[in-house]
């Protein structure tokens, strides 16, 4: 399998720590996270077969220790 995807944003990242008073959840479930909307276009090609990807995409990406015994 291989990806080769362009990711066009639609606005900049947002980062939850800019506003800390709506940060949406709990510290042992991660530090900080940012989400951006965008298009996705290029292709996906598995086994051989190639396929074209031309589609609305969301980037939520989340850092820090993960301590999932506190839920």
């Amino acid at each position: 399998m291989s990806v080769d995807l362009t990711f066009d944003a639609l606005h900049p990242a947002f980062a939850h720590s800019s506003q800390p008073q709506r940060n949406g959840h709990p510290s042992f479930v991660a530090d900080d996270r940012f989400e951006q909307c965008g298009r996705a276009t290029g292709t996906v090609t598995v086994r051989g077969q190639t396929y074209q990807v031309d589609t609305w995409m969301h980037r939520d990406h989340s850092w820090g220790v993960r301590d999932w015994s506190q839920i």
